[in-house]
């Protein structure tokens, strides 16, 4: 598995930066759905404050988990 590191924003401007597995990440035009792991899902949980998340290109990020995070719901969506 390949690796690369992405910068994320939220609209307060505070940003990121994690290791993104590619094929992780499906682009449709203007939003990117990323599947996490858990470290990286809790990492976003506590660096969320309801504002949406978007990539270094401006896309949406809708976060998703595997299925053994049960919990995962969708930070930063308002």
């Amino acid at each position: 598995m390949s690796t690369e590191k992405r910068t994320i924003t939220n609209e307060s401007g505070k940003s990121i930066t994690m290791m993104i597995d590619p094929e992780s990440a499906l682009q449709h035009y203007t939003e990117v759905c990323w599947t996490l792991t858990q470290s990286q899902w809790r990492r976003i949980v506590r660096e969320s404050d309801n504002t949406e998340w978007r990539t270094e290109s401006g896309a949406k990020i809708r976060f998703t988990c595997p299925p053994h995070a049960a919990d995962c719901k969708y930070p930063g969506r308002k």
